[in-house]
């Protein structure tokens, strides 16, 4: 921009001062506007700009996420009148299946020198393993 200001556009507020307050940077909104707030940047030191930015990076996404929720609440509404008008439920509308808890797989392989260390086989090898096949000893014979 060729200007000295730039244009900080706010939904309904402007930010009116940055200051240092309880050792935090604070950009206080105090105004209700109906136009483009005008703040001369040149004049604010660096500490107050990049408060400044993260209170607007912030803004920002309080905003992005507002407007997912209410996508999706307006989704769900959707869904739930076309579920209704052929007798199905939501999840059958989007397809969603139940998910299901894997339950633990027991151990397969125990430590020789520590009965408490057990292995399932399957992940990666616990070191005592490694070290016990690296003697000699098979996996066979570390079996419980």
């Amino acid at each position: 921009m060729n200007s000295e200001y730039s244009e900080l556009r706010f939904e309904k507020y402007i930010c009116s001062t940055v200051r240092h307050d309880h050792g935090g940077v604070y950009a206080i909104a105090t105004k209700e506007i109906g136009m483009a707030a005008k703040i001369n940047l040149g004049k604010l030191s660096e500490r107050e700009l990049k408060a400044l930015k993260r209170g607007i990076e912030n803004e920002l996404k309080s905003s992005r996420t507002r407007t997912i929720a209410t996508a999706t609440q307006e989704l769900q509404v959707a869904a739930q009148k076309i579920a209704k008008k052929h007798g199905l439920t939501v999840n059958e509308v989007l397809g969603k299946k139940r998910k299901y808890r894997k339950s633990p797989v027991p151990p397969k392989y125990r430590n020789p020198n520590d009965p408490g260390q057990t292995w399932s086989g399957r992940g990666r090898q616990p070191a005592w393993f490694r070290e016990a096949r690296d003697k000699g000893k098979s996996a066979s014979s570390l079996e419980i």
